[in-house]
C-alpha cells in the first residue's frame, strides 16, 4: 500500500521490545504478557494456559506428580522492564490457590516445546499456553482456571507511543494492526 515507506522490525524478547519502547528506541512493541504501560495500548489476542499431560490427570494429585517446568532465560535478568503479571507468576497464584505443598519440578527447560516433547516421553506434566498445542500432539490437556471460575489468559499486546502517532507511518501502521 505504501511503497515509498521503509518500515524496521526488531524482534526479541518481550522484556528486551518494553526496554527499548520505554527508552524511545522505538514506536510500537507487540509484546506478550500484561506490562505496566500508561501509554497507547491494544490487546491483538489472549489464549488459554492449560496443563497438559500423555494421558487425563486428576488435578488435585499434582502436588504428587513431577511437574516440567518452563523457565525463562537468564539473558531476561538483563533487561529493566519486568512485566506487571508475569506468566509464573500467574501460575503462581493458580496453584497458591488449590495447594499447600510446592510442585515436584523434575525438569527445567527453556521452551514450551521442549516442555511438550517432555510430556510426551511420559516424564511427567506441564503447564504452557495453548498456543503451543497442536491437535496431532495428541495430548491430554485441560484449562487453568482460578478459583472465581475465570480462565487462566496469555496476552499479546501492541503497546505504542501516542506522541508517535503523529508520524503518519505510525499512525498507519497501529491502524492496520487495530483492524487485522
Amino acid at each position: 500500500m505504501f511503497p515509498k515507506v521503509e518500515l524496521n522490525v526488531d524482534t526479541g524478547f518481550s522484556t528486551e521490545m518494553m526496554d527499548l519502547l520505554v527508552d524511545g528506541q522505538i514506536d510500537v512493541a507487540i509484546v506478550r504478557g500484561d506490562y505496566n504501560w500508561s501509554d497507547g495500548k491494544y490487546l491483538l489476542s489472549e489464549e488459554n494456559v492449560c496443563i497438559i499431560a500423555n494421558e487425563p490427570i486428576d488435578v488435585k494429585k499434582l502436588p504428587q506428580m513431577p511437574m516440567i517446568n518452563r523457565k525463562e532465560p537468564k539473558v531476561l535478568l538483563k533487561y529493566k522492564t519486568s512485566p506487571y503479571n508475569p506468566f509464573e507468576q500467574s501460575v503462581e497464584y493458580w496453584w497458591n490457590q488449590r495447594f499447600i505443598e510446592p510442585p515436584i519440578v523434575t525438569m527445567q527447560v527453556d521452551s514450551y516445546e521442549t516442555c511438550k516433547e517432555m510430556v510426551k516421553k511420559g516424564l511427567g506434566y506441564a503447564i504452557i499456553p495453548s498456543v503451543f498445542l497442536k491437535q496431532t500432539d495428541d495430548l491430554y490437556n485441560a484449562p487453568l482456571i482460578f478459583k472465581n471460575g475465570q480462565e487462566m489468559k496469555r496476552r499479546t499486546w501492541m503497546y505504542y507511543r501516542e506522541e508517535s502517532m503523529s508520524l503518519a507511518t505510525v499512525a498507519e501502521f497501529v491502524r492496520y494492526m487495530k483492524n487485522s
